[in-house]
């Protein structure tokens, strides 16, 4: 049996209501599959999307054997993040799953913040700021539906000949 994530796609988009339903739709599928072909990028090609300036900043460079366990850790780093997505990706747009998202990657966010000083010529910026805001929109559009809507399927909400 194939997966198509289309029909998934599409029984969301029918089940939105509102243009901010659509918007926050478009906005959390293109961040899921964007992440996931991005990560599958940096896992053939570690040193790719600022990964050999993050090596560089850090000084990890010096050794051989750093640089091996850095395109390990960069590799299964990230694995972790396709499953992730795709996870997400398969939960749906709910609330709740468009929050996990957000709390993870603002988390992510957080922990890189630290160390942002020394990697300024990196470009974190995206990784930093844009996703989470991204993220943060598309739960805000979907707030906006759900509040605004009544909830149930498209079946639901057609109304019943008597």
């Amino acid at each position: 049996m194939q997966w198509n994530p289309l029909p998934h796609v599409q029984h969301a988009w029918d089940d939105m209501q509102t243009t901010y339903g659509k918007l926050s739709l478009i906005l959390f599928y293109t961040f899921i599959w964007a992440g996931i072909l991005s990560s599958a990028w940096s896992v053939l090609y570690p040193f790719s999307q600022g990964g050999g300036c993050l090596m560089h900043a850090s000084n990890m460079h010096k050794k051989e054997s750093s640089e091996e366990m850095y395109v390990a850790m960069s590799r299964m780093l990230h694995i972790f993040v396709i499953g992730f997505l795709l996870y997400a990706d398969v939960g749906g747009m709910t609330i709740k799953n468009t929050t996990m998202v957000f709390l993870f990657l603002l988390a992510n966010s957080l922990a890189a913040w630290n160390v942002q000083p020394e990697m300024q010529h990196c470009h974190l910026l995206p990784q930093l700021y844009v996703l989470p805001a991204w993220v943060f929109l598309a739960w805000t559009f979907l707030v906006l539906e759900f509040s605004k809507t009544d909830r149930g399927t498209s079946r639901e909400r057609e109304p019943l000949n008597v």
